[in-house]
């Protein structure tokens, strides 16, 4: 890149951080009770990062721990229930639920491959219209190899705001 080019991009950066630094300041919402926990095979998992995605019928709520490259995903499709059942049976006839388990990229367990109830969420969204959804889960999975885990006493609250 040549000098001349650096040199305005850096002008434009240092301009543009002025500007927004001068602009009115509003007050960021606070996030700070976003939690998501859980216990695998009796090892206490603690989220670093709880995402909530909506996605067209489905709910995803996932709690990502970078640090020990582990995550637990949860999929339900929206349908106005409070309780959601894991695994194929009759409370969830179509696999429309399912929670994973990852640790590192290779790894992963699923409700997906049990023919059962194998777990389930409780969710509350009482206070869905101030932002909050949250709740509580436990789960058995299984990976391709059909090595169980069991994940229990899991529980979780988000705030979000669109």
């Amino acid at each position: 890149m040549k000098p001349v080019k650096v040199v305005f991009l850096l002008c434009y950066l240092i301009c543009t951080l002025i500007v927004l630094s001068c602009s009115e300041e509003t007050e960021e919402p606070d996030i700070s009770s976003d939690y998501f926990e859980a216990y695998i095979n009796d090892v206490h998992f603690n989220a670093d990062d709880v995402v909530l995605i909506l996605r067209g019928d489905y709910i995803d709520i996932i709690g990502n721990n970078p640090k020990t490259d582990q995550s637990i995903f949860l999929t339900l499709k929206r349908s106005g229930k409070d309780v959601y059942i894991f695994g194929r049976s009759s409370g969830n006839g179509d696999g429309n639920e399912a929670a994973f388990y990852n640790r590192s990229s290779s790894d992963e367990y699923t409700t997906s491959y049990l023919s059962e109830n194998c777990g389930e969420v409780k969710l509350d969204v009482s206070k869905w219209d101030q932002g909050m959804v949250s709740g509580e889960f436990y789960f058995e999975a299984s990976n391709k190899k059909n090595k169980m885990i069991q994940v229990s006493g899991g529980k979780f609250e988000k705030n979000f705001y669109e």
